[in-house]
């Protein structure tokens, strides 16, 4: 893995800022991600915080929360992901 895509505390992963609109094309709502890098573990794993809010025009949902990399297995795809059910015969 190149020295640039791996993880450094304090830089910012995901940002995103996006305009939502309605069925018409009207401007109703905001929603802005933001994640930094808190923490580096040994083998490249991580630990993101992130902030999301959703403006709307009754006001805003904000959602914080932390992520570590090695709890998600990114290099599986979801064809091979397990099924919460047995598949139905």
């Amino acid at each position: 893995m190149s020295r640039e895509l791996l993880p450094k505390t304090g830089r910012p992963l995901l940002i995103i800022d996006r305009v939502l609109v309605d069925r018409y094309g009207n401007q109703r709502w905001t929603f802005v991600l933001r994640g930094t890098i808190v923490q580096v573990f040994p083998g490249g794993d991580a630990l993101m915080s992130f902030q999301a809010s959703n403006s709307f025009r009754k006001g805003v949902i904000n959602t914080q929360g932390a992520i570590r990399f090695s709890d998600y297995d990114i290099r599986q795809s979801h064809r091979q992901a397990r099924r919460p059910f047995p598949r139905q015969r």
